[in-house]
Parts: structure tokens; C-alpha cells; sequence
């Protein structure tokens, strides 16, 4: 569980400035995306890079000297004890393809303490951020976070490498009453999604990345009821991702452990 360090700047303007950041995604995302492969397979585009540098501008403009770990441009340390954590385009591939689920995701630690975090969903001006509590906005309007359960169904979203996947699956399948949703796109969406309560449970089999994974990671140590675990039931650190990443209810957590190790 994450510990909330007193003191700590006000990151709430981090909210405006991600607004301000999908205004240059809004005025680009339809023209030349001059898109380019990095190692891995993984695609980048201008509007990544873009987005990384104009975050550094506004950033600094707001908090001055501190610490950057970028997706694109890497570590950049300036003697800080506050890093922000940066993924400009989680999803870039869905953002590609123009099915644009996708976020605009910022984290931010304090002596390696996640502090706060934004993941925006921009194609539907949902807004989740982190802060000393978990709170979701549409439109910059705060809704609730969803606590009721409506289906009777344990509903499992999963993603990853295909052959991990495709094991997964036939384990779930094994047992009664769970739904399981398939899906590839923005990592940081589909964890806070999870820790919000669209999902009972969320299982991503395959390489993540500290930029993917940090944002959501605040948000759900700090929703009531949530953990985020690895494979191995241990609690996550965003620092030192695996391979695997597990966010689950409570109440779930031992029964799904039980069923994938």
C-alpha cells in the first residue's frame, strides 16, 4: 500500500495541463503522424514526442527543477526528490488505428512514493486522478466511482502475449460464472477502468513498463477494497514491473491467484 507523504506540492494543476496537452493531440490526430518502429515492435509517432516536450515546458513552468522518466526521451534526473513519470500516448498502436483507446498519463512520486496520478481517457473526457484519494471526472465534472455490482458474473479483463492469453483463458473458462473480456490497447486505461469498478479483476500477461503502469498503480492501491499484485501474489511495485500485473478485488484475490499460478 502506498503512503501518502505530507507536505507535498499541490499536483492538482496537472489536471489543466493535460487538458492542454490534448488540445495538441485534438488539432493533429487526423493528418500525418509520421509514424516510426522502435525496438520491440512498438510504434511511436510525432505527436508522442511532441506531447513529451510540451509536458516538459508546462511542467517545469509549474514546479521548476525536478525529475523526469519519459517513454520516448528516457531518465533525466535534475537532483529532485519529485520525478514525473510520462506516457504521452499510452495506446499508441489503438491511436493509430484511430480507435483511439488511448490516454494522456501522467504519475508523479515523491522519494519513490507515488503521490499522484492522471490517466485521460480524451476520446471520452473521462478523467481519473489520484491525489490523497481516488476520484473519477466526465467533463471536468467528478462522478462516483462505479460500486455496485450489477452482474451476478465475475467480470475478468485480460491482455498480453497471445500464447499466455490463450492459457489464461482456458483456465477461467474452467470455472462458473466468469466473464472474461478480451482487449489491447492503453495498459494505464484498462488498469484504472479495473480499479474503478468496471471490472472485477484485470490480468495483462506480457512486458510493462514503469510509464504504463505507475499512474494506474496509484490509483488503485488507493481505491477501497483493490489491490495490485504480481503473478506471484506480491505487492507491485511500479518500479520494478514484471512480466505480469494482477489488479483484483479483495474478495477475489486468493481464488484468482489460485486459478492462474
Amino acid at each position: 500500500m502506498n503512503t501518502h507523504i505530507s507536505n507535498t506540492p499541490d499536483f492538482s494543476p496537472l489536471k489543466g495541463i493535460t487538458y492542454r496537452l490534448w488540445e495538441i493531440v485534438r488539432k493533429n490526430m487526423f493528418w500525418d503522424l509520421q509514424i516510426e518502429e522502435k525496438s520491440g515492435a512498438e510504434l511511436v509517432t510525432w505527436i508522442d514526442r511532441k506531447i513529451e516536450q510540451e509536458a516538459k515546458k508546462l511542467i517545469t513552468q509549474e514546479f521548476w527543477k525536478v525529475d523526469f522518466l519519459w517513454e520516448e526521451f528516457g531518465n533525466e534526473e535534475n537532483g529532485s526528490e519529485i520525478r514525473f513519470i510520462i506516457d504521452p500516448l499510452d495506446g499508441t498502436e489503438s491511436f493509430i488505428n484511430r480507435e483511439f483507446n488511448t490516454t494522456i498519463s501522467i504519475w508523479v512520486e515523491v522519494s519513490g512514493v507515488l503521490q499522484y496520478g492522471i490517466v485521460y481517457d480524451f476520446m471520452k473526457d473521462i478523467l481519473y486522478e489520484w491525489g490523497s484519494e481516488s476520484s473519477l471526472y466526465f467533463q471536468d465534472t467528478q462522478i462516483p466511482l462505479l460500486t455496485e455490482r450489477y452482474s451476478k458474473q465475475t467480470r475478468i479483463l485480460i491482455s498480453g502475449v497471445w500464447e499466455e492469453v490463450s492459457k489464461l483463458k482456458e483456465k477461467l473458462r474452467e470455472q462458473k460464472n466468469i466473464k472474461i473480456t478480451q482487449m489491447y490497447w492503453s495498459v494505464a486505461l484498462q488498469a484504472t477502468q479495473t480499479a474503478s469498478g468496471n471490472y472485477d479483476a484485470y490480468i495483462r500477461s506480457w512486458k510493462i513498463k514503469p510509464w504504463d503502469i505507475a499512474g494506474a498503480a496509484s490509483f488503485a492501491h488507493w481505491v477501497p477494497d483493490t489491490q495490485i499484485l504480481s503473478r506471484r501474489g506480491q505487492v507491485f511495485d511500479h518500479r520494478t514491473p514484471e512480466q505480469w500485473v494482477i489488479i483484483v478485488k479483495n474478495t477475489l484475490a486468493d481464488e484468482l491467484l489460485n486459478i492462474i499460478i
